[in-house]
């Protein structure tokens, strides 16, 4: 049986909030954080380290009213070694369509 977190303020909830900061995710165009890139429309690429290793995270972002970008759960992890195939396998891809 599943148990659910009823809560009463929906504007409690917070995305990938940092204790240590004390700031949530969310960023604009002109504040890009550290080691995030723009990989085209609102899809970003964080490159992490956790747990000895480096990671790879491209995830889909959403706009709020003020123009502020939030992450959303639609994203995947990749190492180092996998994101380089996936890259090199759209390339492929891309060069074989142009042709």
């Amino acid at each position: 049986m599943k148990r659910t977190f009823n809560s009463n303020n929906g504007s409690n909830k917070r995305v990938c909030f940092s204790e240590d900061t004390k700031s949530d995710s969310s960023f604009s165009d002109d504040t890009i954080p550290p080691h995030h890139f723009h990989l085209g429309q609102d899809v970003y690429a964080a490159v992490t380290y956790f747990a000895s290793m480096v990671q790879v995270h491209p995830r889909l972002y959403k706009r709020d009213g003020n123009n502020r970008l939030f992450p959303t759960k639609r994203g995947v992890c990749f190492s180092p070694m996998l994101w380089q195939s996936f890259v090199n396998q759209i390339e492929q891809i891309n060069t074989s369509s142009s042709v």
